[in-house]
């Protein structure tokens, strides 16, 4: 990524049991300079936010993701996000603005697809529709009401 875009700068928001290894990965790569470790407590989740308008591209590669819930914020400030195709998260690849990456895509075509999204002309997203809560419930509840249908 380095290669294509020398002074672009990565934020790693969170935090986790990788932190420690990540960190020690950019200073072996000689990225350190690059990449920016955030950690952002629970009680300034307002913080996350500012973050993520601030991004040109949201990037989840995570590999289980129960909600998503990141990335539709993400998607919701207008953010285009890149996502694994795992779990919650390659289903959203149906929503505009989301891009999945393939699953064991290398470094390189990571990076590619990564310049990419970052050189898009207009990377502000127009305003999507998301569900909202209670029509997310509605919709699960179909979800079981049909399983209990099927069982009979």
């Amino acid at each position: 990524l380095r290669l294509e875009i020398p002074d672009v700068l990565v934020k790693i928001v969170g935090s986790g049991p990788y932190a420690d290894q990540l960190k020690r990965l950019a200073r072996r790569l000689n990225v350190d300079s690059n990449v920016e470790f955030l950690s952002v407590p629970a009680a300034q989740r307002g913080e996350l936010l500012t973050i993520m308008q601030q991004a040109d591209v949201v990037i989840s590669m995570s590999e289980y993701e129960s909600q998503g819930l990141s990335v539709l914020e993400a998607l919701a400030l207008g953010r285009p996000v890149l996502v694994a195709d795992r779990a919650a998260l390659g289903e959203l690849g149906k929503l505009s603005g989301v891009q999945v990456v393939p699953p064991r895509c290398s470094r390189s075509e990571l990076a590619s697809i990564i310049v990419l999204a970052l050189a898009a002309d207009d990377r502000r997203l127009a305003e999507i529709s998301l569900p909202r809560w209670d029509e997310v419930v509605d919709r699960l509840l179909d979800v079981y009401a049909d399983a209990v249908d099927c069982d009979h």
